[in-house]
């Protein structure tokens, strides 16, 4: 059944995603160089000095991402192939754009302590354990230099958070199954090969939400449109 309220002749619902691009390309990291062991405390909180929100990822004279809202995708080399799918809708009470939500995804990735409204789930303190170990052991500060980007939107759909949730499940769900083409491009678009393994960082296993548009599709960069059916 199409999603209400994006029918119609001249309403394109296909996500469309802008190619892969390093963090780097849109936001300047400072390594939180303050002292960490690792820990955490009974919040989720990593005990270590908090930092400045603004020094997470700071825009300040580099151009803006491709979509302000809309579908991303957060993927990180580095200790190993990993990835977060998320979805930033307009509208609402308090809209969240995609570079507020990067920047959460980044400072638990660093495992830093940045702002009282950003909880460290298990697996992402997994993750910046990891991360840190990994690098202490390269002897490198963590400047997210390995991270990478992709932002992705739809047009003329009133509903366009109930069609971000489905894309966004769809997604995450294509992530658990090794032959699944959408699964096969996604990992292609963000790390070069398609038989790359990485974790997803989703909490969540992709159960379907949203509302499935009639023109259920995604395209990656210039290529060819998935149709989901």
């Amino acid at each position: 059944m199409g999603c209400r309220g994006c029918a119609g002749s001249n309403v394109d619902t296909r996500l469309r995603f802008s190619g892969a691009k390093p963090l780097a390309a849109y936001f300047t990291v400072r390594a939180d160089t303050s002292s960490w062991d690792g820990s955490y405390d009974n919040r989720a909180m990593p005990r270590r000095l908090r930092i400045r929100w603004e020094d997470a990822l700071d825009a300040q004279g580099k151009p803006g991402l491709p979509h302000a809202h809309g579908v991303y995708v957060l993927a990180f080399r580095v200790p190993a192939p990993a990835l977060y799918i998320g979805i930033a809708a307009d509208g609402g009470r308090e809209p969240e754009g995609i570079p507020n939500r990067l920047r959460k995804h980044c400072v638990k990735a660093v495992g830093s302590h940045a702002g009282s409204g950003v909880t460290h789930p298990r697996r992402w303190r997994d993750f910046a354990m990891s991360r840190r170990d990994e690098l202490r052991r390269l002897d490198r500060p963590d400047t997210l230099e390995d991270a990478v980007v992709m932002t992705g939107a739809v047009t003329g759909c009133p509903d366009v958070k109930g069609v971000y949730e489905y894309y966004e499940s769809r997604l995450i769900r294509s992530m658990s199954v090794w032959s699944d083409a959408l699964r096969k491009q996604l990992v292609c678009a963000m790390f070069g090969d398609e038989h790359a393994s990485p974790r997803c960082l989703n909490g969540n296993t992709g159960s379907s939400r949203g509302r499935q548009p009639e023109q259920a599709a995604i395209v990656f960069g210039s290529g060819e449109a998935i149709g989901l059916g």
